[in-house]
């Protein structure tokens, strides 16, 4: 387990686009779930008929590319806001 998490972390700090990639994949996974929980099943169907009637494989798309666009926006951002906070402009 530390040999593996050594090398993970080695390979996040060699190649930072993993993060990237990484926050994408859990934004895909988190926009599926959404789009297929039981318990906003009618919601959704309900969205569906007014974007113009989408089709499932379509709807499904757009919850994941929804998702992959909040995740790596919400990165973005709080990265954007780390760096203004660590490194303040003078004035």
């Amino acid at each position: 387990v530390v040999a593996g998490s050594t090398l993970i972390v080695s390979l996040l700090n060699r190649y930072p686009i993993l993060v990237w990639v990484g926050a994408a994949l859990l934004g895909t996974i988190a926009g599926e779930l959404i789009y297929t929980d039981p318990a906003i099943h009618e919601w959704v169907v309900q969205g569906r008929a007014w974007l113009g009637g989408l089709d499932d494989i379509w709807g499904k798309r757009a919850a994941e590319a929804a998702g992959v666009l909040i995740v790596v926006l919400m990165g973005w951002i709080f990265q954007k806001l780390k760096r203004r906070r660590r490194d303040p402009v003078e004035t």
